[in-house]
């Protein structure tokens, strides 16, 4: 094997790549190997604001001037083949299968005996996929020489498509827990000296706090629907925040007002990383209620913040972030009375057993942050290079 250092590749570096990004450079740091973070575009469909600098890996940006929706796959992947071969890396962390710098990345490797790491977030979901298309996936897969996952079904389902159990290993999907920690607990201790009316007016009152893209998916309608039954049962109902924005914004907001929630569902918007801990830090719970979401980096804030958190069982991160009846409850994303007892049970606890569920949070998530990714990492890259003779 040739080359130098390792490169990790994503469509563009929000803050939780960043996060796997430091990790990474901090682990391969004691090896005395560079981390080379390459991003194809400057803006997506996310709107962080870009975060400026690199900390200790360097940052590579293909098209920095442009949104990834407007570049052509043929366009990306030439980018990315020159940007590898200016860069001659032993290892490439690649995001997935299917994306164009994905595949570009995967060819790369392959051409020139270089060792390729998925990283992936997918796993089976409980529903019947096309046979076809996982044959497909199967022949890209194959070519992976290990792998770093979410969590265990994510394992599995790499397992599936044909990387050996030995190459795989979990702890992709991190965020800063530091970050979140110290932010809301820096924001709890003003709120106890000033008093919450120092925060914004809808911040004022107890609240359920959502952190979401309005989209079909997120399941934001059910939200809705069920936190109106829990409004109509409850004697003394928290109000709910729901930051993000998204296609079904006009039609949530509708829903809404047809429901008589105006007054107590606020909707800030898309709210950037650094005002994030001063909603999580008020919130009395964290609620996430999709569809389908592969992992949901927003449980890894929740509990990081040390909040109580209420999930659809269809949300990735939850089979290893969320002990149903200990750090928070579990229910199906279409049923919407079941999400409203769980809002019901949370918020009729004393803050004494909420406190405790958030300090579980906190300790599940412990073991799930950046330094992990970068261990991963590097397991990965040790059996690959153990077993990997290309």
């Amino acid at each position: 094997m040739n080359g130098s250092g390792i490169a990790l590749v994503w469509m563009r570096f929000g803050p939780y790549h960043l996060a796997r990004l430091l990790g990474a450079a901090a682990r391969f740091s004691r090896a005395g190997m560079p981390v080379s973070g390459i991003e194809v575009a400057g803006t997506d469909q996310y709107d962080w604001r870009r975060e400026p600098g690199s900390g200790d890996f360097v940052r590579h940006c293909l098209f920095q001037d442009s949104h990834y929706e407007s570049l052509g796959a043929s366009a990306i992947r030439r980018a990315m083949i020159a940007k590898l071969n200016e860069l001659q890396p032993a290892a490439v962390g690649i995001n997935g299968w299917s994306v164009p710098e994905a595949r570009a990345a995967l060819s790369w490797c392959g051409r020139n005996r270089r060792i390729a790491i998925l990283m992936s977030e997918t796993h089976a979901g409980g529903r019947r996929r096309a046979w076809w298309k996982e044959m497909i996936k199967r022949l890209i897969v194959r070519k992976f020489d290990a792998a770093v996952v979410g969590g265990r079904i994510h394992a599995e389902y790499a397992v599936s498509l044909g990387i050996s159990r030995h190459n795989v290993f979990t702890g992709y999907d991190a965020v800063d827990n530091n970050y979140f920690a110290a932010g809301t607990e820096s924001i709890r201790r003003k709120a106890s000296l000033e008093g919450r009316k120092a925060f914004f007016p809808e911040l004022v009152q107890p609240y359920f706090y959502a952190n979401t893209r309005l989209l079909r998916r997120k399941n934001v309608h059910g939200l809705l629907s069920a936190y109106s039954e829990y409004r109509r049962k409850s004697p003394d109902p928290w109000n709910l925040v729901i930051t993000g924005s998204g296609e079904e914004e006009p039609g949530l907001k509708r829903k809404c007002a047809d429901l008589g929630l105006g007054s107590y569902v606020a909707w800030p918007g898309f709210v950037q990383y650094d005002q994030l801990p001063l909603y999580y830090g008020l919130a009395g719970a964290f609620i996430h209620p999709a569809i389908s979401e592969p992992w949901g980096l927003v449980v890894n804030e929740a509990c990081a913040s040390s909040l109580p958190v209420l999930s659809s069982r269809t949300v990735g991160a939850t089979s290893e972030l969320v002990e149903d009846g200990k750090n928070g409850f579990l229910f199906e994303p279409s049923d919407s009375p079941a999400m409203a007892v769980a809002m019901a049970r949370v918020a009729g606890m004393t803050a004494e057993q909420r406190d405790a569920m958030g300090r579980r949070s906190g300790e599940i998530v412990a073991g799930w942050g950046p330094d992990r990714f970068g261990d991963a990492l590097s397991s990965a890259l040790a059996v690959a290079r153990a077993g990997c003779c290309r």
